[in-house]
């Protein structure tokens, strides 16, 4: 049989993406699906094969109807996990910041919210940044200072399939007096056990402390009792990626691509540090316009 030669046409190619370093968006060949929060679960982790991370978290964001809680735990970004993968680190809204924008639009609205309110309901305790006791709404901006440090330390610190977890990042957060304790709990053979008891030891830690902080459990029952109650305390973390901003993917890839020409350091600094500025800007309004969307909604709920 006589094999037929193929003519071959090289084409140049007109149009192309530009090139991009990955992302801490991308996620962690290292770590399971089940490793991310929401949305980076399940179906969403297909369309992110077609789509990109950074247009599924627009295209998340954008269905979002106006007339529902935009803060719900699912979508706070938590728990919390660092990742080693990709480049350039998320620059988040600090707690200063977000808490005066935060009040201010409480306080248009017509609430009085009292700062750093201690909550203590229903057996769940925690420091609120701001709570309307009479009106019962209110708010927590979640941060490693105002979250739960056994959800966001374990959630760290979760290895690989098979793996244990590495006790010496866990004697970094308890310190030296909890090193019996710990060498103890480390010799559980089994996970799910061995994971409890690392939790208890952080709890009892934060107990001595004097410290009550939000954890997720608490966060989902508060959710969960918030019709029944007719009560409404906003989980807005620091950690939910729409508000997130300068980081790898953040700043607009033709103005990324327009500053790297700059042949100037000093100049092509500058050009950076004004971009991040304007992504910081854009930040801090969508999180206005959420929360906006929050009081919008809890008008509806009977608030």
């Amino acid at each position: 049989m006589s094999q037929q030669n193929n003519n071959l046409e090289v084409k140049p190619v007109k149009r192309y993406s530009s090139p991009q370093y990955p992302s801490y968006l991308d996620p962690d060949p290292s770590c399971l699906p089940e490793a991310y929060p929401y949305p980076f679960r399940h179906k969403a982790m297909l369309a992110a094969a077609t789509l990109g991370f950074s247009g599924l978290l627009q295209s998340v964001s954008a269905a979002e109807p106006a007339k529902t809680n935009p803060f719900i735990v699912s979508s706070s970004g938590l728990p919390y996990r660092s990742s080693p993968y990709g480049t350039g680190r998320p620059s988040r809204i600090s707690d200063e910041n977000a808490r005066k924008l935060i009040d201010k639009i409480f306080k248009e609205k017509g609430f009085v919210l009292q700062p750093n309110f201690k909550y203590k309901k229903g057996g769940i305790e925690f420091t609120a940044s701001g709570y309307d006791p009479a009106k019962k709404i209110g708010y927590l901006y979640g941060t490693w200072n105002t979250l739960d440090h056994a959800d966001a330390v374990l959630s760290w610190m979760r290895p690989r399939k098979g793996q244990p977890i590495d006790a010496n990042r866990l004697k970094y957060f308890l310190g030296k007096e909890y090193s019996k304790q710990l060498a103890e709990a480390t010799k559980i053979a089994d996970d799910a056990e061995r994971q409890k008891a690392f939790r208890a030891l952080l709890e009892d830690k934060e107990r001595k402390e004097g410290v009550t902080r939000l954890s997720l459990k608490e966060a989902n029952i508060l959710e969960k009792r918030a019709e029944k109650e007719q009560e409404h305390i906003a989980l807005i973390s620091q950690f939910d990626r729409r508000f997130e901003y300068s980081g790898s993917g953040r700043i607009d890839s033709k103005e990324r691509e327009k500053i790297m020409k700059i042949s100037d350091p000093k100049e092509r600094q500058a050009a950076f540090k004004l971009a991040r500025g304007k992504s910081a800007k854009q930040a801090m309004k969508k999180l206005e316009e959420a929360v906006r969307r929050y009081i919008e909604w809890t008008r509806t709920q009977g608030i």
